[in-house]
């Protein structure tokens, strides 16, 4: 997976854990303001197929497995 925010131009890679209906968590050390709309890119792994997603922040916790919650 992939994010990127309004206020950047370059693509980040990240993990995504629990990934759901309401949303999903992204490990990564860059972590964003919440409020703070972002772009998801993700390519599921059966698949080459990417999906470019608009995603909001809405929660972010820091430390080794930090990251937000879109």
């Amino acid at each position: 997976m992939k994010f990127r925010c309004e206020l950047h131009t370059a693509w980040v890679s990240a993990e995504t854990r629990n990934i759901g209906v309401g949303g999903a968590f992204i490990v990564t050390p860059l972590i964003q303001q919440v409020g703070t709309p972002i772009t998801l890119a993700l390519t599921l792994p059966a698949t080459d197929r990417a999906f470019t997603l608009p995603s909001i922040v809405r929660w972010a916790t820091a430390g080794p497995d930090g990251g937000m919650g879109v």
